[in-house]
């Protein structure tokens, strides 16, 4: 009977770093309708009015090094995925006064500002990317920084944004086993 408590210690550590490893290394499962978005002038944007391009998104603070030094990699990225019918929106819930300087450090991105709180729609960890196809389905999703104009992410995004709601779904099942 010693090696209960001893046991279920391990349980609750196991759990613990599960629960933590979710909330913070895995993207969430968002629902984009859901979010109020503006343009930083303050007009309404709806995503769904983009449906028609390849949406990356991706959320991010200015407080946040890893997000600012990524901008740039986004904003060539953004460049050489144009003409693949791409379009870059990064949304942050900071004041829009604290994001306008970014349109001219990185103008191809769709800088946007949401209403709620990053982590009312359980966005835990900065930055964090999704592509979205012409169907809306969550094609690809990372958590943390990467090298976007790498010629390996380019290609792994032209073939997320490809990705059928089907092909996903069978994806992202076989993930959460």
């Amino acid at each position: 009977m010693k090696w209960v408590p001893k046991a279920l210690l391990v349980v609750v550590v196991i759990l613990a770093v599960a629960f933590f490893y979710n909330k913070y290394r895995v993207a969430p499962k968002i629902i984009f309708t859901s979010i109020e978005l503006s343009d930083l002038d303050g007009k309404p944007v709806n995503l769904q009015d983009l449906k028609d391009k390849k949406r990356f998104i991706n959320f991010f603070a200015t407080w946040c090094g890893p997000c600012m030094g990524e901008m740039s990699s986004l904003n060539q990225a953004a460049a050489i995925l144009q003409k693949e019918n791409f379009v870059f929106i990064c949304i942050s819930d900071e004041p829009v006064e604290q994001l306008k300087f970014l349109q001219e450090k990185a103008p191809r991105l769709l800088i946007l500002h949401s209403a709620k709180k990053l982590a009312q729609i359980d966005v835990a960890t900065l930055p964090t990317s999704y592509v979205l196809n012409h169907q809306s389905a969550i094609t690809f999703k990372k958590t943390g920084v990467l090298n976007w104009e790498s010629a390996e992410t380019i290609e792994e995004l032209k073939e997320a944004a490809q990705r059928s709601e089907e092909h996903t779904s069978e994806l992202q099942s076989l993930t959460n086993l």
